[in-house]
């Protein structure tokens, strides 16, 4: 499906500069990555671990560009992330639903003024975004051809996607309701394979948390966002209830959707109750996340 992929480049591209300005967390991503690898190793080990990944390539890409627009640098990755998660929701709305819901997912997710801010910002949430989209479709497919190869390659982007931020890994939880009872063993070998590789991240960047102790439980205004989403997404849940599905035996439309826009955010919400941080890193992260 490329045409919602070309429009979302078409609008990642327009005013990327904007205006040439950085703003605050650009610009940590800029003073992270032009550091050397020792010392930006060494500040990992103290603070914001949890986008190391993310700083290294970004160290690695500003090396092979050399003397380019860090403006451009820093956010065509990002640009680029979301016009492939954009066709990669595509090719799973065709999978799942037919061509014409592919199309249409595929513009809505384009469209969307959250997804294009991301998509213009040099931050890890674009490319996170990007690969739990391509781990979902991957899903279906695996849950649909039971491949070893594609389960194998369903665990890689989930992976990677938790090693960029390990909140990617909440996708598990959308995931868990949408396996069908045969794929549930092999779903859960490549779900314990994701939660082992990212658990030593978790644990550091817990060791952390002290940097963003300043964050509050959420307010009326996120509570009442949630909410609204929530009350949206199940009532679209239920009017395709009973989809047609092109994939026989395979995961179901409505409850991976569903499950995709609110399990996570929930699950984040319950725990800001306690861990206030949780919520606000979120707001960040998940509100990314692909609306399939």
């Amino acid at each position: 499906m490329y045409a919602p992929a070309l429009l979302s480049l078409a609008l990642g591209l327009w005013g990327v500069r904007r205006g040439g300005a950085l703003w605050r967390d650009e610009a940590v991503t800029y003073d992270m990555a032009r550091r050397s690898l020792p010392d930006l190793w060494s500040t990992l080990a103290d603070a914001d671990a949890v986008h190391g990944l993310y700083y290294l390539l970004m160290h690695l890409l500003f090396e092979v560009t050399g003397g380019l627009d860090p403006l451009l640098v820093l956010r065509l990755p990002s640009v680029l992330a979301t016009a492939a998660a954009t066709g990669t929701l595509a090719l799973l709305g065709h999978r799942l639903a037919g061509p014409r819901a592919g199309l249409r997912a595929g513009s809505v997710f384009a469209l969307l003024p959250q997804v294009q801010r991301y998509a213009q910002e040099g931050r890890s949430y674009a490319m996170v975004c990007a690969l739990v989209v391509w781990a979902t479709y991957l899903l279906v497919r695996a849950v649909a051809g039971r491949n070893g190869r594609t389960w194998v390659a369903h665990a890689a982007m989930l992976v990677a996607a938790g090693l960029l931020h390990e909140f990617a890994v909440l996708a598990l939880t959308a995931h868990a309701v949408a396996v069908p009872r045969a794929a549930r063993r092999a779903w859960a070998g490549a779900a314990a394979v994701v939660l082992v590789t990212v658990a030593p991240l978790a644990v550091l960047s817990t060791r952390q948390s002290d940097q963003v102790s300043w964050i509050g439980r959420p307010g009326a205004g996120a509570l009442a966002g949630f909410a609204g989403t929530a009350v949206l997404a199940l009532a679209c849940a239920a009017i395709c209830r009973n989809p047609t599905s092109r994939v026989p035996r395979g995961v179901r439309l409505p409850a991976l959707a569903l499950g995709l826009l609110v399990l996570p955010a929930l699950l984040l919400l319950l725990v800001s109750l306690s861990h206030p941080c949780m919520w606000t890193a979120m707001s960040s992260t998940a509100r990314a996340a692909p609306p399939c």
